[in-house]
């Protein structure tokens, strides 16, 4: 073969240099937001009506007497209330398939948060909205836990019976 013939091979590339880029830090995990899962009971008298949904140390208290207007309570476990300062504001909001309503509380991480109302239409709505089941959670102060009420069913229609009787 004469060297015109022959096929030329072009040189090796040089190696290419790649550089790598920082990897900018993470973030530290979120803690899970926590759900805490309760169940109702009810009591009725004749002076006065009290439901509780409670589970997983959490409760939510509603007391109606006569005259005295409605208590709305919540107590949370020890680890998730001390987050709440001594009279602090606490704004409270529950969503569900009944419907929805916020409320501003008082709290402190030693006797949990409170919401007296008036005995009016407004806080008999709220109770009844509440009696349908859904979420009830804090938008102040943040890191508190959400909690799931369940649908209060035939008792809870029975209680509201007594809740609207305190209430007229």
């Amino acid at each position: 073969m004469t060297a015109a013939c022959q096929q030329i091979e072009p040189p090796p590339a040089p190696p290419v240099e790649v550089a790598l880029l920082p990897v900018p830090p993470q973030p530290p995990p979120q803690p899970a937001h926590r759900i805490l899962r309760l169940a109702w009971s009810f009591q009725t008298r004749a002076d006065h009506c009290i439901a509780t949904a409670a589970g997983d140390r959490a409760a939510v208290t509603i007391t109606i007497r006569r005259s005295k207007g409605v208590n709305f309570h919540v107590a949370l476990p020890a680890s998730e209330a001390s987050r709440i300062a001594t009279r602090s504001l606490v704004k409270v909001r529950f969503g569900g398939p009944s419907g929805n309503w916020k409320l501003q509380a008082s709290g402190d991480a030693k006797h949990g948060i409170d919401a007296p109302s008036a005995q009016d239409e407004v806080s008999l709505g709220r109770i009844l909205i509440l009696l349908g089941g859904g979420t009830l959670d804090f938008a102040v102060p943040a890191g508190l836990p959400s909690l799931l009420i369940p649908p209060a069913g035939p008792e809870g229609q029975a209680w509201s019976d007594c809740a609207h009787s305190q209430m007229i």
